[in-house]
């Protein structure tokens, strides 16, 4: 899976409030600690989200940052937050095909 596909797919994931934690990576339906990738999980910060998506069993190489910003903000701003990382893979990618097409 690709970077665009992982952040899409990890959006979709916490697009609601009740699939969305902090202070944990992943969560289960009784709010215990799960591993983001576990069965049980159902709730996931956006580093856990992101985990999930992805073929890694460990942070992606996602700086400490993005969790502890996680923990800062409300569950509008996480899928915003995803939003905006999304558009930033969009824009690279755009000038790298750019790139690719000059003679």
């Amino acid at each position: 899976m690709k970077t665009l596909e992982i952040l899409k797919a990890a959006r979709t994931l916490i697009e609601k409030p009740e699939n969305w934690t902090q202070g944990e990576m992943a969560r289960d339906s009784g709010g215990c600690n799960a591993a983001p990738k576990s069965p049980d999980a159902c709730r996931w910060c956006l580093a856990g989200a992101v985990i999930r998506c992805a073929n890694y069993s460990r942070g992606w190489g996602l700086p400490l940052e993005v969790g502890h910003r996680n923990d800062r903000m409300t569950h509008p701003e996480a899928p915003a937050w995803l939003d905006r990382a999304i558009a930033l893979v969009e824009r690279r990618t755009r000038k790298k095909g750019a790139r690719g097409t000059r003679p």
